[in-house]
């Protein structure tokens, strides 16, 4: 009897260990493939450049995309496209990326642009 619980324990043991090496297997194999292309890639196409709180559960969203910037309106219901910014010259002052001085800072930007938004309406 005793050679028989140790043949199952033995056999139980090995399972798990194949099980475990398995699974083991598979999480470096994802996370070599995450760390070459994913989401975390340097290549990114979308960065997020700032937001800030306007009300309970509701934020504005400064979102850099290639040739434009979005102003988005996010709350727990539903993301909205509030403007989109393609002009060349102010994106590159948004994004800091032109040579005139180091980049402003997201509340005054989002300021200036709801200010010419209201005078252009």
């Amino acid at each position: 009897m005793s050679a028989d619980i140790t043949a199952t324990a033995l056999t139980l043991l090995a399972a798990l260990a194949v099980l475990l090496g398995g699974l083991w297997a598979v999480l470096y194999g994802v996370r070599r493939l995450t760390a070459r292309g994913g989401p975390s890639a340097q290549g990114r196409t979308l960065r997020v450049l700032g937001s800030t709180y306007v009300g309970v559960k509701k934020t504005v969203i400064l979102v850099e995309v290639p040739g434009a910037v979005l102003v988005l309106g996010v709350t727990p219901e539903r993301i909205s496209l509030l403007r989109s910014i393609e002009d060349k010259a102010l994106c590159e002052k948004i994004t800091g990326t032109d040579a005139a001085g180091p980049p402003a800072i997201f509340a005054s930007q989002l300021q200036k642009l709801m200010r010419r938004h209201k005078d252009g309406d």
